[in-house]
């Protein structure tokens, strides 16, 4: 019998401890086992990759880092480049086997939030009437059926970020 690969990450905030904490399970298929860690946030640049490719991605992630520190200096492109290369790479399909829908989870010490995400080029084609706007919340698009978005004659706005 075949078993597919599963990882799992728990993570959030520990009032306990006063820091974020991340655990890691991952199902190695050759023994049959569970491998389980706890990964060490060191600072503000850690990042924990789930999936295929990791270490091809992290290097990309790195590169793109260094560009940006390089034309641009810490800011906003820096910290969402985790995202932008992510999301470059599944539209690119440069690694095959990675695709889908991104989704960004934000811990802080009070809670943790799914936020939406928007990608602001497609955002401006839509008001200018060339493209259907996406915000990607969960791994679906609620601009692909507005009734996503209406609870009876009231719209739901959702706070998202933009990434390129």
């Amino acid at each position: 019998m075949n078993s597919t690969p599963v990882e799992i990450s728990i993570f959030g905030y520990c009032p306990l401890e006063n820091k974020h904490q991340l655990f890691h399970m991952k199902h190695e298929a050759k023994d049959k086992t569970i491998s389980y860690n706890e990964f060490t946030f060191h600072n503000h640049n850690s990042i924990h990759i789930m999936g295929s490719n990791k270490k091809k991605i992290l290097k990309d992630i790195i590169s793109e880092r260094k560009k940006i520190l390089t034309s641009q200096g810490t800011n906003k492109n820096f910290w969402r480049s985790p995202l932008s290369t992510i999301q470059s790479n599944i539209r690119k399909k440069t690694y095959p086997d990675i695709g889908g829908k991104m989704q960004l989870g934000i811990c802080y010490p009070r809670g943790f939030k799914l936020t939406p995400i928007y990608d602001p080029n497609l955002l401006a084609k839509y008001f200018e009437g060339k493209h259907s706007p996406h915000l990607i919340y969960q791994g679906i698009d609620l601009f692909s059926d507005p009734s996503l978005r209406k609870v009876g004659d009231c719209s739901i706005e959702i706070d998202s970020i933009s990434i390129k």
